[in-house]
């Protein structure tokens, strides 16, 4: 999953929940790194053999705002 938004503060503290095979799966979107780091935004989910479900994105304080996908 990657998210988009205004800038990487829009996007830090975001949480994503994925529905699959029965289970939710959680990831937080973080920031950081230095100088010359590599750093990778987007936010992987192992799902194995199970289809997707719901996504859910529920953005950080400053955009009280919930967004809901359909797998």
């Amino acid at each position: 999953v990657r998210l988009v938004g205004a800038g990487n503060a829009d996007l830090v503290g975001a949480k994503v929940e994925l529905a699959a095979g029965g289970r939710t799966l959680a990831r937080f979107a973080k920031g950081g790194g230095s100088y010359l780091s590599a750093n990778d935004p987007r936010l992987l989910f192992g799902l194995g053999d199970a289809a997707p479900g719901r996504l859910t994105v529920r953005w950080p304080a400053g955009s009280p705002r919930v967004e809901q996908f359909d797998g």
